[in-house]
C-alpha cells in the first residue's frame, strides 16, 4: 500500500498537483463533517493523526498472529516506511531488541498476557512490550543478541522469495 505523506514544508507544492489537491479537499470535507477527534484534525487535512517517523529504522509488530505460529514475525523496516493501524512500530530501537522479540522467552509472556482476536494473539505494546520483564544487559549480551537478530534476518533473506507468512508457517519453518 501507498500514502500520501505531505509534510508541512511540501504543502505548497503537494497543492500544486491537481489530484492531490482534491484529495487534500475531501479529507478536510471528511473532517469537518466528522465526530470530535475529526474536526480537531480539520486544520491539518493534509497529514494523518499521528506521524511519528523513524530517523534510522523501526521495528514492525503485527496487531494480530495467528495462535499457530511459534513467533510472532516481527520485522525491520527502513525509516521510510509508513505503519498502517494493522501494526505498531518501535521506532529506531536497537537492533537487539528485535531478538528480544523473537525470543521463546519473549513469546511465552506474550502468550501468557496478550489479547486473544478469536484465538489468534492480538499483541499490545501496554500488555506485552511495555510489561516484559527484562534484565540489565551487558554490552556484550547486546552484542550477541544484535548478532541473533542480524541472523535471523539474513536467514529470512536466504528464503526470498518466500514471504514472512511462509516462513512463519508452522508446517513450513525452515529450520534456520
Amino acid at each position: 500500500r501507498y500514502c500520501l505523506w505531505i509534510k508541512e514544508s511540501d504543502l505548497p507544492a503537494a497543492n500544486d498537483v491537481p489530484v492531490i489537491k482534491h484529495r487534500i479537499e475531501k479529507v478536510l470535507e471528511f473532517r469537518r463533517g466528522g465526530g470530535q477527534v475529526a474536526k480537531g484534525l480539520a486544520s491539518r487535512p493534509h497529514q494523518f493523526r499521528y506521524t511519528h517517523e523513524a530517523k534510522k529504522h523501526l521495528i514492525i509488530a503485527p496487531r494480530v498472529s495467528s495462535e499457530r505460529r511459534a513467533y510472532i514475525p516481527f520485522g525491520l523496516l527502513p525509516n521510510d516506511c509508513i505503519v498502517g493501524d494493522s501494526a505498531q512500530a518501535i521506532y529506531d530501537a536497537e537492533i537487539w531488541h528485535l531478538s528480544l522479540l523473537l525470543s521463546l522467552l519473549h513469546m511465552s509472556w506474550v502468550r501468557t498476557l496478550a489479547g486473544r482476536l478469536k484465538t489468534d494473539i492480538r499483541y499490545s505494546s501496554a500488555l506485552c512490550y511495555n510489561t516484559f520483564p527484562v534484565p540489565k544487559l551487558t554490552e556484550k549480551n547486546k552484542a550477541d543478541m544484535t548478532r541473533s537478530a542480524e541472523d535471523i534476518l539474513l536467514a529470512r533473506e536466504a528464503h526470498f522469495p518466500a514471504t514472512i507468512a511462509d516462513l512463519y508457517d508452522p508446517e513450513k519453518m525452515p529450520a534456520d
